[in-house]
């Protein structure tokens, strides 16, 4: 499970200081294809919108009822500055429909920008 699949919530978790219920995307490439490697990320991030909109994140996470929800993508590397207006928009327009958006870098990258 990753950003390569975007038929499959690759983890659905409670942060349980918040009640936020995160639905995890693994992000493990590179961005050295920015082009393909974002069309992955948005076709999995709209994949997981439609699951919260469609209610099967409370047929299948039944905590999950009456629960703000964020889209969280647990990435390798960092954005490079040419993705970043691309993330920005994604960002926005998931957010624009009620779920909250972030994306973490884990701190093996040397690139790592703990603000993205």
């Amino acid at each position: 499970m990753s950003v390569l699949d975007p038929t499959t919530i690759d983890v659905v978790g409670e942060d349980r200081t918040t009640g936020v219920i995160v639905l995890s995307i693994a992000d493990h490439l590179s961005w050295d294809d920015i082009n393909g490697h974002f069309a992955l990320l948005e076709a999995k991030v709209r994949a997981y919108v439609g699951f919260v909109e469609g209610g099967e994140s409370l047929e299948q996470y039944a905590r999950a009822a009456n629960q703000p929800v964020e889209v969280r993508v647990v990435a390798k590397h960092s954005l490079p500055a040419a993705v970043v207006p691309l993330v920005t928009a994604l960002q926005q327009a998931t957010e624009r429909r009620g779920i909250r958006f972030t994306h973490v870098v884990l701190h093996g990258d040397p690139h790592h920008d703990a603000s993205n």
